[in-house]
């Protein structure tokens, strides 16, 4: 999986939790006690997910300030009721089997789609919820740190509804586990599509994070060094409190890195040039032939050796340009704090310097 792909990770485990969560329904869904308990029962017996030392509160009350992406979902009902609303726009209504238009007047169309392909019967979010462990009425956050590699730096928090269910769940998801000792508590580490995570949890609360150093900063993190504290975000909690979605971008954690611009001088060409190399080389040809053959059809360009000419051009003007606005416009002074606000179907956007 690449950086980028790993970094985003948390987003692509909200959506298999949340929309491909019927497969579970299905095999959770009240099948007889001696067909279930030994599948029940090796789940649980594998991951068991157990309180620690989190402390209490909201997940911005929870989790460590330095944060430079924070996204912020008021509700898993209001994810589904959006996601579900711009889907079944697409899904005209004589494309359906008669005997399933009529769930496009479901509160939950797409649930209630999704439910009759993998069980026969339409799904809710309360049975989604019941299956899941996942509360369908809190908030759900995922927040990017800078760590020492980019898919290291993801922290997703998930409100628990019921901590049995959650770890029927994620059992049918990992490929292995074992404890790992922290300073105050324990985290339980774990591979989901061949990425580490490590997850941390209370009775209402559980959070996967990208390295242990993040799962230890949760844990031991004073009161004054949780994300509440940060001026932009409380402001956001405090100005915004009911609003469907809100993202925060915030350029404070990022100045000490941005200083080191001032040590740079050696121009990017060569570290350019060497990667260009191992991105065209690294593929078999056959493979290449198929990766150009997409290049062509979805982006109008004749290959991917085209595509990196672009791609250089664009990096160096931006290293070239950041470079000069550094210089003589104190780019690192002038630094912003972004905020991105949905409510009620309306995008707002303010800029803090």
């Amino acid at each position: 999986m690449s950086a980028l792909g790993r970094w985003v990770f948390g987003s692509w485990f909200v959506g298999s939790v949340l929309l491909l969560a019927p497969t579970a329904y299905a095999q959770f869904d009240d099948p007889p006690a001696a067909e279930r308990a030994p599948e029940a029962e090796g789940a649980e017996a594998g991951i068991r997910l157990k309180p620690t030392a989190l402390p209490a509160g909201d997940a911005e009350a929870i989790l460590p300030r330095g944060a430079i992406l924070h996204v912020r979902i008021k509700s898993a009902a209001t994810l589904l009721n959006d996601v579900s609303a711009m889907a079944t726009r697409f899904i005209p209504e004589k494309a359906l089997p008669p005997d399933q238009r009529k769930l496009l007047d479901a509160p939950n169309p797409l649930l209630a789609l999704i439910g009759m392909q993998a069980t026969g019967r339409p799904l809710t979010v309360a049975m989604l919820s019941e299956q899941s462990g996942i509360d369908p009425e809190r908030p759900i956050t995922l927040s990017g740190y800078l760590q020492s590699s980019p898919e290291k730096g993801f922290v997703l928090t998930l409100p628990v509804k019921d901590l049995k269910a959650m770890s029927r769940m994620i059992s049918g998801m990992v490929r292995g586990s074992e404890e790992v000792e922290l300073d105050g508590g324990k985290a339980l580490h774990v591979q989901i599509d061949r990425t580490d995570v490590f997850l941390v949890c209370s009775e209402k609360m559980l959070v996967a994070c990208g390295s242990p150093e993040l799962a230890q900063m949760l844990i031991s993190a004073p009161a004054e060094g949780r994300l509440n504290k940060s001026d932009l975000i409380s402001r956001a909690l405090k100005e915004h409190p009911d609003d469907n979605l809100l993202v925060v971008a915030d350029a404070e954690p990022l100045r000490p890195m941005l200083g080191m611009l001032r040590q740079m001088s050696a121009p990017p060409e060569p570290q350019i040039a060497m990667l260009r190399e191992q991105l065209l080389t690294a593929l078999p040809p056959h493979e290449m032939a198929n990766i150009n053959h997409e290049i062509r059809r979805r982006l109008k360009v004749r290959d991917a050796e085209q595509l990196l000419d672009y791609c250089e051009v664009l990096a160096l003007g931006t290293y070239e340009i950041g470079m000069k606005a550094r210089c003589s416009q104190g780019l690192i002074e002038h630094l912003t704090q972004t905020l991105f606000i949905r409510s009620n179907e309306q995008w707002t956007v303010y800029r803090y310097p």
